[in-house]
């Protein structure tokens, strides 16, 4: 396990202020959030084709339903756009029978309604996610010996081998459950760590890993 797992292990209390509730206040309350200029997207977007992206990147490329989208370096909440390139800072909101999928080089990552997502790093070696609520489908066909690991409110899960992989955090952020259908994981809390083998399900309930099946 990477050493930036047990910092953003340490942060993750704090980072959950735009978890589930804060966002969804914010987007109800203020539904202009949900529909910035999206001249603001698309300058975010000029600028980013003359960077040189990591090997890395993901790009939405399905949208059903309510779909919103926060560039990192902004404070506005705008629709989500296909085919947009993600970075680190970018956030996800997929609203009520929504549904999103992305593709982050070779692993296709499957969100469903009322779901929170929060890109962390994206390197060569390193992708990082946040999953703060709602539920998320990996399906991961290679790393070719790069990292790729999801954050939670409870923990991290870093996955192992490809495979197929769903992640559920509770409306009140205070569990989450791994699936592994086939492939590996590894769940770390409070610095435990327990494997997830193939056809297995943890779920993690404040700081204690609880073998579910």
């Amino acid at each position: 396990m990477r050493n930036s797992s047990r910092f953003f292990l340490s942060v993750l209390t704090a980072s959950t202020l735009i978890g589930s509730g804060h966002l969804r206040a914010r987007l109800q309350d203020d539904p202009a959030r949900r529909e910035a200029p999206r001249q603001l997207i698309q300058r975010e977007a000029m600028s980013i084709q003359d960077e040189d992206p990591p090997a890395w990147v993901a790009r939405l490329n399905y949208i059903q339903g309510n779909v919103s989208f926060r560039p990192g370096e902004m404070d506005d909440w705008a629709e989500a756009t296909l085919n947009y390139p993600m970075r680190a800072g970018d956030q996800l909101w997929v609203d009520d029978r929504g549904r999103a999928e992305l593709h982050v080089g070779s692993t296709a990552l499957r969100m469903g309604p009322r779901t929170a997502l929060t890109f962390l790093d994206f390197s060569d070696q390193f992708v990082q996610l946040r999953l703060t609520d709602g539920s998320v489908e990996l399906q991961v066909r290679h790393l070719d010996g790069q990292s790729f690991e999801v954050a939670t409110p409870q923990g991290a899960v870093t996955i192992s081998r490809p495979g197929t992989y769903r992640i559920d955090v509770n409306g009140d952020g205070d569990r989450t459950s791994i699936t592994t259908r086939n492939g590996e994981a590894e769940v770390s809390s409070n610095g435990s760590s327990l494997g997830v083998d193939a056809d297995r399900t943890l779920a993690l309930q404040g700081a204690i890993i609880l073998p579910t099946t």
